[in-house]
This record gives structure tokens, C-alpha cells and sequence, in this order.
């Protein structure tokens, strides 16, 4: 075979070798950055001068305070809380235990980064950072081209070198020359270990005096090998270290910690899978606070009704105080009564004020936008009896935590893969192959003085082969990396083992709890037919009179029935959490959202946002429900309508409870408006000693009142949140929704 065969095929080896290949950041995943929001391009030129880096213009409103609660009302489903949220929410407290509640801390230096956010567009950058890890520790394999350009001036006197010019002429002190150095080459680092290289150089000397051949032109080749033989052969040692094991490379900077390429992806996976455990705790908190919502509504309702019957009592009072029926202790008893039920009210209404807070902060949204939230879905009741075998084999192969415990572990056995290599002495076999010829120019016909006539047609050839080794004596170095490797390995299993056991203890929690707050519905349920009932009797009695002195019976009962209505949608709530925390104790709660992690392009069914395609779900839900009787069904099964004409301003007739299917949409909207005391002072009446009734001095009423004057509601405690429109209940403007006329429904 003749050497220009052997050149044409080794060129074509080398080609091969660095060859075209997909890259991994295609250039439009590296232009995707003008999509991002904000002013990051002028950040990115302009530097400290960006625009970017100003705070947020304009001024935030003023929160929604217990006194200032007008505001339009705006009906959220649970899956539009879920697409806001995954658009631009926060993660959240990351407390299974107690879920729901937004992460008010702000982020910290930690070293070179600001770190602590949990916005998830924050997090979702995340694996793309990994991602380009890969391309950075796949960069130790690409082909370097490596050029050099050299100009030297050398004068030698003559007696300190032997020269081989012949002095023919006048006396010279020195031999100068003019050197001109030019390489270029390619040089491609091969998966097994090894460097292939091919280099071009001309090399161009001007001598003084003259010699020979002068300009003295050098063309060469030249081919170079090299291949491990011990440490650092083989391709799966080499997708391991970080970097190649060649000597022949130049050394080449890189940005970042760069490790092998199989461990490189592994912390991709890993990196995904904390963006998805990230995810989980995000639905979490979302669907918890959704529920701690509709919980903290109910409570106020519960609060109100007590008010409205807190109030018909003392309305009765007062005419029986008025007839000569009652004493002014009495009246007092009941005022007494409704204030409480008043402050429990105030404490109701900023939970569900709180309730809202968190529920913005988990989707993103400023605390306060001149709107507030209504839950439009309705709670689960149906009993659930999940498999618990089932689900801690789901939770054993989804749950997040373990797939990171795992992957580490994988990461620990390839490290001691690695360690173990350097065990091994570094021997190398090299090889070398030149050819090169002189000439006095680079062109001109075929005469001896072209020297690239001479590379081509007649070229002087060097060979060279050998063998190279390095050993360090004993290896202490190595067998410490070794044992290092070792011990975390046995670290990270005993620590999957404990996150597997820890796994199974959350889910049986979690099982448990699920159980647990299906009995606690029916038990609550129980407690608050048994209330109604007594507080239904008593009432009746109070009602004509009976009963114990100061309606001591009435208040108890009274107190009974709201904190039982409270327990129960307190249950409901639990009941509906406790799904939650199960699904997420599985692994599943994506999935049981509705929510699946992929990445690339948005597919072309959902390139319609989601947000817009929930939100107008969720307005045709409240039409639905809106369309419902205006009948609240009591917990005995009887009906009961408001009675709008009513004495007391829209008290029910008789204490009942809403049906638990009835969602807070249609409650809201027939509510009757809280009533009121009067403004007037009350006149006092009290017995003397002989039995009689008189008017009391100004002495009397401050004996009976020390602090000389009862605290009196303000005309604003009629709940703005529920604005009358003649007699009926608005639920705020919805955009593209025509409410049904409004209607009154009366007792017989």
C-alpha cells in the first residue's frame, strides 16, 4: 500500500471520527431566551444600566381589611387554581404535615447565588441548567483544531556553535537566521482513551551567510496515536471522568463543575425529578388551601347564622322586657350572646381573609387585585377505601424522594467504578509517523527546488513507536479515593432505605387520616342533627315563653349548633385535604390533578392556555349551580326557605343547615343579609324590693353598666361581601355570564 493511500485513508478515519452529529442544544431551544418576559435582553446588554434591574413601577392597593370588604366577586374551580398556578405559582411550605400555606420567607446568599425562590418558572430552569452539563461534558470528545504562528530572529556567534557554512568570503563574527513557523492540526480525542491527530506545518529559515539551500523551506506531516493501555482504557471508564485521559491534549477551559457524561445525566434525572417532587408539593399546597378556603367560608357562614339567631333572641327579649316578661338581666344575657357571636364573626371573617392570602401567594397573584375568591367546586363527600397494597407499591415506584435516593445510589457505584481505575498503572503505547521535504519555494515547476513537489513525489519519512508508563508506588492516593468511594456508597443506600421507610410511615399516615375524617364526617354530622334538633325546641319554647329563666337553655343550644356546623364543614375540609395528602403520599398527585411534565413544545391540543379554558369552565359551573332551587334542606330532612318579610330581617324560621351538596356559590347567593341592632339605647327596667317595676336612675344604669355604655354594631355589619339586590344575593359580575333572574322564596 503506498503512503498516499495510507494518508487518503487515515484523513478519512479522522473525518469520520469527528464527524457531524446532532447537537444537543438545537439553535432554536438557544433562541428561546427572546421569549422570556420581562426586559432580560437589555439586562443581558446593558449590564447595571438595564432596565431590568428597576423595581416594578406603579403602587399596590390597599389590602382587604375586616372593615373594608368590598370587592367583586370572583368564583375559582379547583383546576383553574391548578393551571395559575402551574403558569406562575409558588411552591409553597414544603410540610406535608401541614399543607396549604404560602412560603412568605425571601431567598439568601448562599455563597455565589441567590438561592430560596419557589416560583416554579424559577424551578423550571432548573433542568434546563443540567441539561447543558451534558453538552459541557460531552465537549471533552470534540475535535481541537490547533493552529500556531512563530516568527524567530537568532544570531549565533561563530566559536560558540559549529556551523556548516564555508567562509569563502569576507570574515563574519555570527550566523543569523530568520525562522518562520506555521502548524496546523486536527486532533480528536476517541472514546476508548486515545488521541488521533494530523498536523501540517511549514517551517521557513533564512540564513546569514548563505547555505546551501537558502530560504530553506520545510513542509511535513505529521500522524500521532496514542492509546491507554491500563488506566483510563475503554469507553465506559472514560464516560465516567471528567476529563480525557489523553497527554497529547492541550489543556481546555470549561465553565462550571464538570463530571462524567453518565453521571452528568444522571443528575438531569435527578434535577427533573426534584422539579417534579417541587411540582407535587405545589398541587399540594394549592389543592389544601383551595379547601382551607372553602372551609374558612363555611366557618363565617356558621358564625352569621349564630348572629341572625343571637339577634332573634335578644329581639324577643326585648318584647318581653318590653311586656313586663323579662328583666333587663335577661336582655343583657342575650346581647351578651350576639357580641360574641359578633367577635367570633370578625375571627372567622379574617381567616377566610387569611385563607385568601395564601391561596394567592401559592398561585402567584398579587395580595390584593379589587377581587375575592369564592371556591366554585363542591367537596368531596364519598367515602374512599383506598388498597393499601396497591398504594405502597405505587408509592415504592413514583414518589420523587426515592427515585433521587435511588439515582444517587447509582451515582455512588459509578464513582467507585471510577476510583477503582486509577488503581491500575498508566502505561500508554504512542506512535508517530512524519514526512517532509525541503525545497527554497513553495511553488514552480517540478524542480528540486518546489518543495512541495519533493513532499509529494520523493518526502523524507520518520517513524516512531513505544511504550510509556507512570506509577505511582503504593497508591495511597488511589486507595484513599477508593475507600472514600466505598463509604459513600454505603451511606447513600443506608440512607434509601431510611427515605423507603420513612415513604411507607407518611402514606400510612396519610391512610389513616383518610379513614379517620370519613368517620369524622358522620360523627360530625350526628353532632350537628342532634343540635339542630335542641336548638329547634328550645327555640319553640323560647318562642312561647317556657323554658329556664334568661333562656340559659336557648344560649347553650344556640353555641352547641354553630360549633357543630363549624366541626362539620371543618371535617369536610380534613376529609378532602386527607385525599390530597394520599394522592402525594403515592407519588400520583399529578395525575390526580390532571397535570403531566414533558419536555419540548406544547403538543397542538393544548395550545390554548389553560388558564382562559378553566376560567371559562368555571363560569358556566357557577351558572349551574346558580340554577339551583332556593331551598337549603335542614340536616332532618325538612325544607326551609328565607323569609325575607320577616321581624328580624331575613331570619329562617327555624335553625337548619344547608345541604352539604349545595356549593358555595348558590349559598351565598340566598343568604340573607345579617341583621342589626338598633342604634337607640335600650331602656332599662329593673325591679325594686317591693316587687314593682320602675324606670332606673343614672346611678342604677352605671351599677349595671361599669363602663357607662354598651359597645353598639356598626351599620356596617351587614356583610358587604353580599350586596341585597332586592332581597336576592348578587355573586359579583363574571365576564360573559348572564345571571337568571332573581327570585324570592317565603314560607307559607
Amino acid at each position: 500500500m503506498s503512503w498516499k493511500t495510507w494518508f487518503t485513508g487515515l484523513s478519512l478515519a479522522v473525518a469520520a471520527a469527528f464527524g457531524c452529529r446532532q447537537a444537543f442544544l438545537s439553535e432554536k431551544d438557544f433562541q428561546d431566551f427572546r421569549a422570556l418576559p420581562g426586559c432580560l435582553h437589555n439586562a443581558e446588554r446593558d449590564g447595571y444600566d438595564s432596565e431590568a434591574l428597576a423595581p416594578p413601577g406603579g403602587g399596590q392597593a390597599v389590602p382587604t381589611t375586616v372593615d373594608d370588604t368590598q370587592r367583586q366577586t370572583r368564583y375559582l374551580s379547583l383546576r383553574e387554581a391548578f393551571a395559575i398556578a402551574l403558569e406562575n405559582g409558588t411552591v409553597g411550605s414544603q410540610n406535608a404535615f401541614m399543607p396549604g400555606f404560602a412560603a412568605d420567607t425571601l431567598g439568601g446568599f448562599q455563597g455565589r447565588t441567590i438561592g430560596g425562590s419557589d416560583a416554579i418558572r424559577v424551578l423550571a430552569l432548573d433542568p434546563a441548567i443540567d441539561a447543558n452539563d451534558i453538552e459541557t461534558s460531552l465537549s471533552k470528545f470534540d475535535t481541537r483544531w490547533n493552529n500556531s504562528l512563530t516568527w524567530n530572529w537568532t544570531e549565533t556567534p561563530l566559536g560558540i556553535t559549529p556551523t556548516s557554512f564555508t567562509l569563502g568570503g569576507p570574515t563574519v563574527a555570527s550566523v543569523t537566521a530568520k525562522t518562520l513557523n506555521y502548524n496546523t492540526g486536527l486532533v480528536k480525542p476517541l472514546p476508548t482513551g486515545g488521541v488521533a491527530g494530523i498536523t501540517f506545518g511549514i517551517s521557513s529559515q533564512r540564513n546569514t551567510p548563505a547555505s546551501r539551500i537558502n530560504p530553506a523551506i520545510q513542509p511535513n506531516v505529521q500522524f500521532i496515536f496514542e492509546q491507554p493501555l491500563l488506566q483510563g482504557f475503554g469507553e465506559e471508564i472514560n464516560q465516567l471522568r471528567e476529563s480525557h485521559p489523553g497527554s497529547l491534549l492541550l489543556p481546555f477551559p470549561v465553565g462550571g463543575v464538570v463530571e462524567g457524561i453518565l453521571i452528568t445525566r444522571i443528575r438531569l434525572d435527578e434535577q427533573r425529578a426534584e422539579f417534579e417532587r417541587n411540582l407535587n408539593f405545589l398541587l399540594l399546597n394549592v389543592e389544601a388551601a383551595y379547601w382551607n378556603l372553602y372551609g374558612a367560608y363555611y366557618q363565617l357562614y356558621s358564625r352569621e347564622e349564630g348572629m341572625r339567631y343571637a339577634f332573634e333572641s335578644w329581639r324577643l327579649t326585648k318584647l318581653g322586657l318590653d311586656a313586663g316578661r323579662a328583666t333587663a338581666q335577661d336582655l343583657e344575657q342575650t346581647r351578651l350572646q350576639y357580641e360574641q357571636f359578633r367577635a367570633l364573626r370578625l375571627t372567622a371573617l379574617g381567616a377566610v381573609l387569611e385563607s385568601d392570602r395564601q391561596l394567592r401567594g401559592l398561585l402567584g397573584l398579587k395580595s390584593e387585585d379589587g377581587f375575592r375568591f369564592v371556591p366554585a367546586d363542591a367537596a368531596t363527600l364519598t367515602p374512599v377505601r383506598p388498597d393499601w397494597r396497591a398504594a405502597l407499591d405505587e408509592a415504592m415506584a413514583r414518589r420523587p424522594e426515592l427515585l433521587l435516593a435511588r439515582d444517587e445510589v447509582r451515582v455512588r457505584r459509578l464513582d467507585l467504578i471510577k476510583e477503582r481505575n486509577t488503581l491500575l498503572p498508566d502505561l500508554r503505547f504512542f506512535a508517530t509517523d512524519e514526512i517532509h521535504s525541503v525545497g527554497s519555494q513553495l511553488d514552480g515547476g517540478r524542480t528540486p527546488d518546489n518543495a512541495f513537489h519533493q513532499l509529494v513525489t520523493d518526502p523524507f519519512n520518520n517513524f516512531s513507536v513505544g511504550l510509556q508508563m507512570n506509577v505511582p508506588l503504593g497508591f495511597r492516593a488511589a486507595h484513599a479515593a477508593v475507600r472514600t468511594a466505598q463509604l459513600n456508597l454505603q451511606r447513600t443506600y443506608l440512607n434509601l432505605r431510611t427515605v423507603e421507610d420513612k415513604a411507607e410511615r407518611f402514606l400510612a399516615f396519610a391512610y389513616r387520616q383518610v379513614i379517620e375524617f370519613q368517620q369524622q364526617i358522620q360523627v360530625q354530622q350526628a353532632a350537628l342533627r342532634a343540635a339542630t334538633i335542641q336548638l329547634d325546641r328550645y327555640y319553640e319554647l323560647f318562642q312561647g315563653g317556657r323554658g329556664k329563666p334568661f333562656g340559659a337553655d336557648l344560649i347553650l343550644a344556640l353555641q352547641n349548633w354553630s360549633n357543630s356546623l363549624a366541626s362539620y364543614y371543618a371535617a369536610i375540609v380534613q376529609y378532602n385535604n386527607a385525599l390530597a395528602t394520599f394522592e402525594f403520599a403515592k407519588g400520583s398527585i399529578k395525575e390526580h390533578d390532571n397535570v403531566y411534565v414533558s419536555d419540548g413544545p406544547l403538543p397542538y391540543c393544548a395550545q390554548v392556555r389553560a388558564v382562559e379554558h378553566e376560567r371559562q369552565r368555571t363560569a358556566a359551573l357557577v351558572l349551574r349551580d346558580l340554577a339551583q332551587p332556593a331551598i337549603l334542606t335542614g340536616m332532618r330532612g325538612q325544607s326551609s326557605g328565607v323569609n325575607s318579610s320577616s321581624a328580624c330581617g331575613g331570619v329562617p324560621s327555624s335553625p337548619v343547615g344547608p345541604d352539604p351538596s349545595l356549593p358555595l356559590p348558590a349559598l351565598q347567593h340566598r343568604q340573607p343579609a345579617i341583621p342589626e341592632m338598633p342604634d337607640e339605647p335600650v331602656k332599662e327596667r329593673m325591679k325594686d324590693e317591693a316587687g314593682g317595676m320602675k324606670d332606673p336612675t343614672a346611678a342604677e344604669k352605671a351599677a349595671v353598666h361599669p363602663t357607662s355604655a354598651i359597645p353598639q354594631p356598626s351599620s356596617g355589619i351587614v356583610d358587604p361581601w353580599r350586596p341585597a339586590r332586592n332581597g336576592v344575593k348578587d355573586p359579583g359580575n363574571i365576564p360573559g355570564v348572564q345571571l337568571p333572574p332573581p327570585t324570592e322564596t317565603k314560607l307559607p
